[in-house]
């Protein structure tokens, strides 16, 4: 509560431009305080929402709610045998792959250190997406403490609709205490790094991105055009990760550098999985924030020259970045378990996903202009996508026509389970679903 010691340190998330005041913030040691958290907020009448770990750009409940810490609940067990982790609700990334590091396997999470669970339900793209798919693919199972105070466990074979509703919907279905996660083999070195071209030179990166036949699904590349890459100057950034052989690393990542112009700059090196999981957590330090994204099908030439344009305007104190990601290997085909996030094989898709990072609190509109800008000149000029975004990309609180957009046809079947599982509308944070039968939706 306000007037209690620790309150104010509690506060703060990743993204400082929120300066949320709860009514009480329950930090949860385990699950037995999750459940008496959910029990206050249900007998109370107030919102609730959950913090995990990580980089999430909304924050803490605004008004006089409650909000689930989990931030305390850090427990990971690996279990080699079965390429398998049990892993609380508050484990990060760079939590889970150390303790995996060791074993010599890896887990599918963010592409920094810092991002947590809330990702990993969400959807979450990283360094082992291209063979692995998403994060979302690779729970295996979940426990949750639902609006109604039971603990469940959702599977493939047990409460299968739960299971299917969790994976992509964030915290719309309960608080998400424990996971099983997959872990996936990776050699005791990969070649990592970032490769950089200037806004001028991308005829060559921008081929080779948009025609993959000539590279395996070890290499993982995430691109981003970034205002202040090169010195100030904008550049292309690819952050590289090759988790195969060393001979064939080596054999596709010299093919990357011979598309047209060599990369301005090349970190790219021999390291450990470990290593990379925490590599680039400096480039995205605690600030003020925001971000959203929008599909496309295809990556035209007339939309890679609006958004270099884009990231050629002044961005004041701030950095400004477009990730341009695409869905290929594995996350182009159908999970094995079909979930919120995703049930079939993907069409071609290119997430589009601006986001700024400043500091100075007074330039909060023009950042906001500047990707709400971005987001309309990428549907203005498409072809657009919608029903595959993701909730933890899709930048802060939105309303009901977003979220709809955001889940397309799967929105329906979302609203009718959450009616079962959470009719009161307990759960109603960031991307909320409303129950199929509430005066709201």
């Amino acid at each position: 509560m306000p007037a209690r010691p620790g309150y104010d340190a509690a506060r703060p998330v990743f993204n400082q431009r929120v300066d949320a005041r709860p009514g009480i913030i329950a930090r949860c040691a385990g699950v037995s305080d999750v459940l008496a958290a959910v029990g206050y907020a249900r007998e109370h009448g107030m919102r609730l929402d959950v913090r995990s770990t990580g980089t999430n750009l909304g924050g803490l409940d605004h008004g006089r709610g409650l909000v689930v810490d989990l931030s305390p609940m850090r427990g990971v067990q690996i279990l080699p045998g079965q390429r398998l982790a049990r892993i609380q609700g508050g484990v990060s990334g760079g939590d889970l792959q150390v303790e995996a590091g060791v074993h010599g396997l890896a887990a599918v999470t963010g592409g920094l250190s810092l991002t947590g669970v809330g990702l990993m339900l969400g959807g979450g793209i990283g360094h082992l997406s291209t063979r692995a798919g998403y994060a979302c693919d690779n729970i295996l199972a979940v426990e949750l403490v639902t609006a109604d105070g039971a603990v469940v466990r959702a599977s493939p074979q047990e409460n299968p609709d739960l299971f299917w509703a969790v994976r992509g919907s964030t915290g719309n279905f309960g608080v998400v205490t424990a996971l099983e996660v997959r872990l996936h083999e990776v050699p005791p070195v990969v070649h990592a790094g970032l490769m950089s071209w200037a806004l001028d030179d991308l005829d060559g990166p921008l081929h080779a991105l948009r025609d993959w036949d000539w590279a395996s699904e070890n290499l993982n590349l995430l691109p981003q055009l970034g205002s202040a890459s090169l010195g100030g100057r904008g550049a292309l950034d690819v952050f590289v990760c090759h988790s195969g052989p060393q001979d064939q690393a080596r054999a596709e990542l010299d093919r990357l550098r011979s598309f047209g112009a060599p990369p301005a700059e090349d970190t790219v090196a021999a390291m450990s999985y470990t290593e990379l999981t925490f590599r680039f957590d400096d480039a995205f330090p605690v600030t003020r924030a925001a971000v959203d994204e929008q599909p496309v099908t295809a990556l035209g030439d007339d939309l890679v020259d609006a958004l270099v344009a884009e990231i050629r305007e002044p961005a004041g104190s701030g950095v400004r970045m477009i990730e341009i990601l695409t869905r290929r290997g594995a996350l182009a085909r159908a999970p094995e378990f079909p979930s919120a996030l995703r049930e079939t094989a993907e069409v071609p898709t290119w997430q589009i996903v601006p986001g700024s990072w400043w500091t100075d609190a007074a330039e909060d509109a023009a950042h906001d202009r500047w990707i709400a800008g971005v987001v309309d000149l990428t549907r203005r000029i498409g072809p657009i996508r919608d029903g595959c975004g993701h909730p933890n990309t899709a930048g802060a609180d939105r309303g009901p026509d977003r979220v709809r957009r955001l889940y397309g046809d799967r929105y329906d079947r979302l609203r009718a389970l959450k009616a079962g599982w959470d009719p009161d509308n307990v759960f109603a944070g960031n991307q909320n679903i409303p129950p199929a039968r509430s005066p709201s939706a």
